[in-house]
């Protein structure tokens, strides 16, 4: 409710699209809170609930909340850099780093696993080309800070029209780009494969719901990915924690407004276990 209705944001919305069976319906300019402010308050209202454990896990004191950081990196593929330069909406970070998602049987797995061809088409076939004269490896934190390593990134979904498939991969790319920069400040600018994997969470905050993503980094090799070790991510469907049905004027009371059904608590589960991922409490008391 604090993120749908318990806000005094007035703001100017989007005029909606009538529906099919409704194409000579005109909609009202509406003024309320918008799709990003609201995930914003909900995204917030998570984070404080799943800190309030820190009663039970005391490590979760050395947690961090840090809101626009900025992160600068790039990676090299068939000679060319791909570059990401944005202000992250939030990292959460630790005085240690996430243990890895997959052991050594999993990255000796790996190599054998032939990734999908899209040749003569690549990859990067959607990406922007433009001049980068600066190449930098900025994560957002500098290597001396104190509860330093990234534990999971936030970011809040700006555009209403993507698919899940399409988050999960802005989310992928995300991931990629922060841990490459992670991977040169902790062992140099020119690793390629990594002497230990790094793990990040990334979560893709929307006005109902989020997604979740885990990601290991292995390597910077890829050109060469097919032959050796490969990267690993874990995506999982969206969690949805209740659903807002938009009001039909052309219905009676009470469809013509807002409603909000459904609500699954259930669903909060995943946020709270990836946020408390990596607490030394947790894992003496599975063992």
């Amino acid at each position: 409710m604090l993120s749908q209705c318990w806000n005094t944001d007035e703001t100017r919305l989007p005029k909606r699209k009538a529906p099919p069976h409704k194409i000579l319906w005109k909609f009202k300019r509406a003024y309320g809170i918008t799709a990003t402010k609201s995930s914003e308050i909900l995204l917030r209202s998570l984070l404080r609930l799943c800190q309030s454990h820190v009663g039970d896990l005391p490590s979760l004191a050395a947690r961090r909340q840090t809101y626009q950081p900025l992160l600068h990196s790039h990676v090299m593929y068939r000679d060319k850099a791909i570059v990401q330069r944005e202000s992250l909406d939030c990292v959460v970070s630790s005085d240690s780093w996430l243990p890895p998602f997959a052991g050594e049987d999993a990255l000796d797995e790996s190599v054998a696993h032939r990734i999908p061809d899209m040749w003569p088409v690549l990859p990067t076939v959607d990406f922007t080309d433009i001049h980068n004269y600066e190449l930098d490896s900025l994560p957002g934190f500098s290597r001396e800070r104190q509860f330093g390593c990234p534990h999971t990134i936030l970011q809040i979904g700006r555009s209403s029209e993507w698919s899940v498939g399409q988050c999960q991969a802005s989310q992928l790319l995300t991931c990629l780009l922060y841990t490459a920069a992670l991977a040169r400040h902790k062992f140099g600018d020119n690793v390629r494969i990594l002497p230990e994997p790094i793990s990040i969470q990334h979560v893709s905050m929307q006005p109902t719901g989020f997604l979740l993503t885990f990601f290991q980094l292995n390597t910077l090799d890829l050109d060469n990915s097919e032959a050796g070790v490969k990267n690993l991510v874990w995506t999982a469907d969206k969690c949805q924690l209740f659903e807002k049905i938009l009001g039909q004027p052309w219905m009676p009371q009470p469809l013509k407004r807002d409603r909000l059904v459904h609500f699954d608590g259930a669903a909060f589960e995943p946020f709270l276990a990836a946020y408390l991922n990596g607490c030394p409490e947790l894992a003496s008391s599975a063992s």
